[in-house]
């Protein structure tokens, strides 16, 4: 038995209405990503729930596992933000808005322009990193969705493929 499948045991045993069939389930969502990753995803998440982890969140703490392995480093909203302000504090000139390859941030710039905060007082400007934090977590959750749908749907082709060859390849 591989250590997904052991974890997934440990489900069953661990929470009650986690049942044999709510494990196959689960593999069949969770086996594309590296088995040992996803043993220890569903261990702590284990560790630290009241009741069986959801299928999304052992995916999110199984990336979020791969990336501390790959050596990357989520960055804070709050690191994000003194991100932009450097960027706005470097621009070369007044109405040139700051541009970053990564789209989360490119919104959240987008929601608190430059200028604004080249003319912010102290007081406004905690107001303005609060709209920026709000507009990038948005923004990140939105990108986290849509790579997860794009890979749903790269599934299921697989999947339709797998099973409309078989099918054809039965026909006389």
């Amino acid at each position: 038995m591989n250590k997904t499948k052991q974890a997934l045991a440990t489900m069953i045993s661990s929470f009650e209405w986690f049942s044999s069939e709510s494990a196959a389930v689960y593999y069949t969502f969770l086996n594309d990503l590296p088995d040992d990753v996803t043993a220890q995803a569903i261990k702590e998440l284990i560790k630290t729930s009241d009741r069986a982890p959801s299928i999304a969140m052992i995916r999110r703490k199984a990336e979020a596992l791969m990336n501390v392995a790959r050596g990357k480093k989520k960055e804070t909203t709050y690191e994000r933000w003194n991100e932009y302000l450097r960027a706005v504090k470097h621009r070369k000139g007044w109405g040139i808005q700051p541009h970053f390859k990564d789209r989360a941030m490119e919104i959240a710039a987008e929601s608190v322009p430059a200028d604004e905060i080249g003319r912010a007082t102290n007081d406004k400007l905690p107001i303005l990193r609060s709209q920026f934090i709000k507009a990038y977590e948005e923004a990140e959750k939105n990108q986290s969705e849509e790579e997860s749908n794009v890979k749903a749907i790269q599934s299921v082709k697989k999947q339709t493929q797998k099973l409309t060859s078989g099918f054809y390849g039965a026909l006389p």
